[in-house]
């Protein structure tokens, strides 16, 4: 099951296109839940995020494609943004999609010392995450 898009509150889609960080939890084949800080976009109702095909969450998601968001809280624990989906990896990012994650990060994607063409050979594993649930306060 997916959740509808429209049902997002518009300050969670703000803090997925504006944060610059969040968090992916996929589950490890020893069933332990794996935490790694990365970079996102949000587009059409789906959280896409790119990988380098060898890291560990790729074989995660083969294997339990179920996952876990989280945004950083605020200084007092307010702020929370939980979501939980269903991650998989694609063949490729639409176009618009790789453009809307090449302008929201293209600093860091210099100052790492790439250009979007070889991050993009790099990072060539992209991963939508599609919504199920949404906890926030």
């Amino acid at each position: 099951m997916t959740l509808d898009p429209t049902t997002i509150p518009s300050a969670v889609v703000d803090r997925l296109n504006g944060d610059d960080v969040i968090w992916l939890t996929t589950v490890n084949a020893s069933g332990e839940p794996t935490p790694t800080p990365v970079w996102c976009v949000w587009a059409d109702g789906q959280v896409w995020i790119r990988s380098q095909p060898e890291a560990a969450k790729i074989d995660h998601l083969a294997a339990n494609p179920h996952v876990a968001l989280n945004l950083n809280s605020d200084r007092t624990g307010g702020a929370v943004v939980v979501i939980n989906g269903t991650g998989t990896v694609e063949d490729t990012m639409p176009s618009a999609v790789w453009d809307a994650y090449v302008q929201k990060y293209a600093q860091q994607i210099s100052g790492l010392g790439f250009t979007p063409e070889s991050f993009a050979e790099s990072y060539s594993a992209p991963v939508k995450v599609s919504p199920a649930r949404l906890r926030h306060w």
